[in-house]
This record gives C-alpha cells, sequence and structure tokens, in this order.
C-alpha cells in the first residue's frame, strides 16, 4: 500500500545519536544554502527593481522635459499670434514714397480705380512720403473716384499746383433764370 509507510526499526547500537546529529547538520547546511541562494535572489530582486525605479524617474524626467518643452512652443506661439494680431502697431509697413509726379501720378489713379488693391500694393494713401515732388500740377484731374484725406502729405517742395484738384463734371444744361 502507498499510503502507508512503515516506520524503519530504530537502531540499538547507538548509532542513532550520530546519524541524528548528521541529520541536523545537514539540514543547516541546507538551511544555509537556502538561506543564501534566497538572499541572491532578493538582491537580484531589488536590483531589477532599484533600474525599474531608475527607468521610471528617468522616464518621468522625459515627461517634464517633454511638459516644459510643449508650455514654451505654446507660450512663443501665443506670443507669435498676439504680434501677428498687433503687427501694425509693433512694426508698421513703411509708407509709400513717391519721388516723381508720373509715379505719384500712376499711383492716386490706382487708389481712383481700386482703393482695395492700392492699398494692398501703396498701403493707406494718406501716409505715402511725397516731399521730393515739385509739381502737383493736374494731379487729380478727371479723378472723379478720389476721395481720400491727404492733408497729412508733406507738400513743401511743391512749386507748382494748377488745376491739381481739377475735376471736370458733366456738362449740365443753363437753366434761365426765371
Amino acid at each position: 500500500m502507498l499510503g502507508h509507510v512503515a516506520a524503519s526499526p530504530t537502531p540499538t547500537c547507538g548509532c542513532s545519536e550520530a546519524i541524528s546529529e548528521a541529520i541536523s547538520a545537514l539540514r543547516g547546511e541546507l538551511q544555509v544554502e537556502f538561506q543564501a541562494k534566497y538572499d541572491a535572489q532578493q538582491v537580484k530582486y531589488d536590483a531589477q527593481q532599484v533600474k525599474y525605479d531608475a527607468q521610471q524617474v528617468k522616464y518621468d524626467a522625459q515627461q517634464v522635459k517633454d511638459d516644459a518643452q510643449q508650455m514654451l512652443i505654446d507660450s512663443l506661439a501665443h506670443e507669435v499670434q498676439d504680434v501677428r494680431e498687433c503687427s501694425a502697431c509693433v512694426s508698421p509697413s513703411p509708407p509709400c514714397v513717391f519721388t516723381t509726379k508720373a509715379s505719384l501720378q500712376t499711383g492716386v489713379q490706382e487708389f481712383n480705380a481700386n482703393p482695395t488693391t492700392a492699398t494692398a500694393t501703396y498701403g493707406p494713401i494718406a501716409n505715402c512720403k511725397v516731399s521730393a515732388i515739385t509739381d502737383m500740377s493736374s494731379l487729380f484731374y478727371g479723378l472723379t473716384n478720389f476721395n481720400t484725406d491727404i492733408s497729412s502729405w508733406d507738400t513743401s517742395s511743391v512749386t507748382t499746383m494748377s488745376r491739381m484738384f481739377y475735376v471736370r463734371s458733366p456738362r449740365v444744361p443753363f437753366a434761365p433764370k426765371p
């Protein structure tokens, strides 16, 4: 029967004490060896845990760095957007400069024909520099749509302004007085 094991007879020769001592010593050695292997395994596990923790710290540090970089990028993007929205107050485009009557007349004619396109090309005509021009005669001749404030123009060098603002309107029939 497998379930029942008969007890071995106890020797009567006094060997049993020696056998018991040998078994106890063997058990002690096995226990020390087992404890040493267990401790070595625990040290190995602890070392792996330290390595894992170091990797986690490295990952967390990288995450913090990435987050900081993203915050900086977002902040700079916001500042760039603020500058774009306020580009006129930060760095206004330089005003147009006309140095000859012919170039000014071309510009004025373009403003008369299509103010939006002309403003995109030259900027606001009120800001144009015209101080080098000496002859503005007949400058606005026939330009019936031009109606822009040019009071800020520096005309101190102009010597001829004859018929500068002459605009011929359609002939109106003369009505006799009643």
